[in-house]
């Protein structure tokens, strides 16, 4: 087992696909809000 105190690039790499992800995960939560709202008004 190794310690290293900086992230790997594969690490990076992972966490920046995860930040992508959420990111549109949230996009499409408030687009999909935004269109139920205009459906109700």
């Amino acid at each position: 087992m190794r310690l290293t105190l900086y992230p790997s690039p594969s690490d990076l790499r992972t966490g920046w696909n995860a930040h992508l992800y959420f990111r549109h995960l949230a996009d499409t939560l408030i687009h999909s809000d935004v269109q139920l709202v205009h459906k109700k008004a």
